[in-house]
């Protein structure tokens, strides 16, 4: 792709490339809009951790954290194109999936006890081995595989409670996680199938759209995630009901919420 002899972030480094022409819109930012629509990420992490502050427990504020850091972290990637700013956004993204799943933690039989042990062990260590591979051979792939597995692990987890919840609004929390998350990556794959890198066409805007997804979709997932131990583990105040709603809860779950307290 085309840019000048000597980007002023230097020449880009990362493991990937997106389909957006760099240092276009302004000398000082590879990737204009990639960076600035990431904004998104911090700004549903600050409105969790405000909302949240008094009527989450520290896992749950944890993920508001991680998602915090993975805005920060992919405008500095977007905005340099450079693989120390790369790890800034990657890693607090597969931080985020683990505190997700250790948020589960006591909500079933799977995740009380010696399951507990298995199910995060298991993970952390699958996680380091894939992060040491990643890095030591820098082939992105590792990286997109092991997100994958984790988010699909962390989804599962989350529908199995919700399935047994059948009148809880859980399950609509952890199905619209799973739905935007899943259009997400698919809009994602568009754009790495049909742009080539740097191609600056209009497809590159797909990549804005993932980042709206995948916000909206953690947004959601740490919502469902609050409500499980609600529910399931007594920590915390519900995050669907009509007197205390949350900002983008459809009004129709919050009612759903509503009955589930009355029946309590």
């Amino acid at each position: 792709f085309a840019m000048a002899a000597s980007p002023y972030w230097g020449y880009p480094d990362a493991t990937t490339q997106f389909c957006e022409a760099k240092y276009v819109v302004t000398p000082y930012v590879a990737e204009f809009w990639n960076s600035t629509s990431s904004a998104v990420y911090v700004v549903f992490a600050l409105l969790g951790l405000i909302r949240g502050a008094r009527c989450q427990d520290l896992r749950v504020k944890l993920c508001w954290v991680c998602l915090g850091i993975i805005g920060v972290g992919s405008m500095m990637f977007h905005g340099t194109m450079r693989f120390s700013s790369q790890m800034w956004d990657e890693i607090p993204m597969i931080l985020l999936v683990l505190s997700g799943i250790a948020c589960k933690d006591y909500c079933c039989w799977v995740t009380s006890g010696v399951g507990r042990w298995i199910v995060n062990g298991g993970c952390w260590v699958a996680t380091l081995a894939a992060v040491y591979l990643y890095v030591s051979s820098l082939f992105y792939e590792v990286f997109v595989h092991t997100f994958t597995v984790l988010v699909v692990v962390d989804f599962l987890l989350g529908i199995s409670l919700a399935l047994s919840r059948p009148k809880s609004p859980l399950r609509w929390l952890c199905l619209l996680y799973g739905v935007l998350i899943g259009l997400g990556r698919v809009i994602w794959e568009c754009e790495r199938i049909f742009c080539p890198d740097g191609g600056g066409t209009a497809i590159s805007l797909l990549h804005v759209v993932w980042h709206f997804c995948s916000a909206m979709s953690a947004y959601l997932g740490i919502l469902s995630n609050a409500q499980a131990r609600y529910e399931l583990v007594k920590v915390g105040d519900p995050v669907v009901s009509t007197a205390e709603a949350w900002p983008f809860v459809p009004q129709w779950l919050n009612r759903i919420g509503d009955d589930l307290d009355k029946r309590q």
